[in-house]
């Protein structure tokens, strides 16, 4: 089913996906990686957390609500 939209202050019936494309700026990541650094340890906490994403696992609860703290203050 093909409608006019209106795209640019024009009518047409064709919307070039770029259009919908939304520049967004990248926070820095440095930010995050110092709070992980501050709550996990990277010899234990880092591989227990990777095995988990490597096997799609559930992640411990301790260590979500970390993610999910860490989530909300970006």
């Amino acid at each position: 089913m093909k409608k006019d939209v209106v795209i640019g202050g024009k009518d047409t019936t064709e919307v070039d996906n770029d259009f919908f494309l939304v520049v967004v700026k990248i926070f820095d990541h440095q930010q995050h990686s110092g709070l992980l650094a501050m709550f996990l340890d990277v010899n234990s906490d880092v591989p227990a957390l990777a095995v988990c994403v490597r096997a799609q696992a559930t992640v411990p609860e301790g260590y979500q609500i970390l993610i999910d703290s860490m989530a909300a203050s970006g």
